[in-house]
């Protein structure tokens, strides 16, 4: 990761937080941390291109059975492909003085913590919910266009067998459902029958981290209230463009004695079959 620093952080000969620790500490927890990133969600490819782009197979090629000693027949393989350009999430902060020329690893941590933080929430915004600004990802989950739209009063799991034939009929396999805790605490509370409680999604001890049909429930706050995604990790990708960047600055909040401390990863989803994503309205028993 290239780390850039105008400025240094310490002072009077004390140790400082040093760029390189930072920034571990942001890219790091982001790629952990972060939804858009998980590996049940999608597969994550890095680049050094302005520009990615995802092959799109839209003719398989033909097999035949072929007898012994015959001639086999050529077939062509016809490819699309999905243009990917990785977009820009910033974090700024500012920290006092104190804080950055103490090298100690909970000063360390603080940091990079809330660094990291406010990227995972930029990054997992635009992934799960529609973006119009011009400088937002396009390619995330809420703007997918041609998903497989399905509904649900979370009464029961009968959504989920839809998802995972759905997904399947349109060639992907379902890996992960995600939803805000709002909606996964119903499903958390739902149980195997009337007067049981056994929880639905298995061991209690998993918490909302439970599994449905087989079929991991990850949350996000991020995640509109309502929408369920049912998601099949191979046929996503998160574009992670190389070069972030950590840039420390004493100049900018030179009157309050804060030191300046800012992070920029750019960042683009795709998805080149949007039909093996399954978008999942939650309604009312009544439908409303």
């Amino acid at each position: 990761m290239a780390v850039n620093i105008p400025m240094k952080t310490n002072t009077n000969g004390a140790a400082a937080i040093t760029p390189e620790q930072i920034g571990a500490l942001i890219e790091a927890p982001v790629r952990e941390a972060s939804v858009a990133f998980n590996d049940l969600v999608s597969t994550t490819v890095t680049t050094d291109s302005h520009d990615y782009r995802i092959p799109i197979l839209l003719e398989d090629a033909d097999v035949e059975w072929t007898g012994e000693g015959e001639e086999i027949i050529p077939s062509d393989m016809e490819f699309d492909e999905l243009k990917v350009t990785p977009r820009k999430a910033t974090g700024l902060v500012g920290i006092s003085s104190e804080l950055a020329d103490d090298s100690s690893p909970d000063a360390q941590s603080q940091v990079g913590r809330s660094l990291a933080e406010k990227i995972i929430a930029k990054v997992d915004y635009g992934f799960l919910n529609k973006q119009t600004s011009p400088n937002a990802p396009k390619g995330g989950l809420g703007n997918l266009v041609g998903a497989t739209n399905l509904v649900t009063d979370l009464s029961n799991l009968d959504f989920v067998a839809d998802a995972i034939s759905a997904i399947e009929l349109a060639g992907g396999h379902l890996t992960a459902l995600i939803a805000n805790p709002a909606d996964a605490l119903v499903l958390a509370k739902l149980k195997e029958s009337a007067g049981s409680n056994k929880p639905l999604l298995g061991d209690a001890s998993e918490g909302l981290r439970a599994r449905a049909l087989g079929t991991p429930v990850l949350t996000s706050r991020h995640c509109p209230s309502g929408v369920i995604y049912g998601v099949s990790r191979g046929d996503i990708q998160t574009i992670l463009r190389k070069g972030t960047t950590l840039v420390v600055d004493r100049s900018v909040w030179f009157t309050r004695d804060l030191v300046a401390i800012r992070s920029i990863m750019r960042v683009e989803f795709g998805v080149p079959v949007p039909a093996r994503v399954a978008v999942i309205t939650v309604q009312a028993a009544d439908g409303s």
